[in-house]
């Protein structure tokens, strides 16, 4: 069942848990001008829907316009999977460091062996 902005408001008030008073106080509108919304006498001028969106962010806009998707914005899974990917990344970033941290010191015993054979044989290698 599709609701009017009015009861859409209304929702919000609801939600918000807090008296019409209280809540237009917060939105900064006069509580008439916040109960007319609410009961449906007018409808909502764009002051005061911007002030929602102000004082409730957490409220979809797309939702008090038009009655669209669900009224509380939820998180976005691509930030889930942003972090998952990161995760990914970092992984294989450490193994490469780990196999470049082996090679050196392969290359450094290499090194000392050919330092050492060249002592012992009396001749200068590399």
């Amino acid at each position: 069942m599709e609701s009017s902005i009015n009861q859409r408001f209304a929702e919000i008030v609801r939600f918000s848990g807090k008296s019409i008073n209280q809540c237009a106080k917060d939105l900064g509108v006069s509580q008439p001008t916040l109960r007319a919304c609410v009961n449906g006498e007018n409808k909502p001028s764009f002051d005061v829907v911007e002030k929602i969106s102000i004082v409730f962010p957490m409220i979809s806009a797309e939702w008090l316009l038009r009655g669209n998707g669900d009224m509380i914005i939820k998180e976005e899974t691509s930030s889930s999977n942003d972090v998952s990917k990161l995760i990914d990344i970092i992984s294989s970033q450490q193994k490469l460091i780990e196999s470049l941290q082996n090679e050196k010191r392969k290359a450094v015993a290499l090194e000392e062996d050919r330092a050492d054979f060249a002592a012992a044989s009396g001749s200068d290698v590399g």
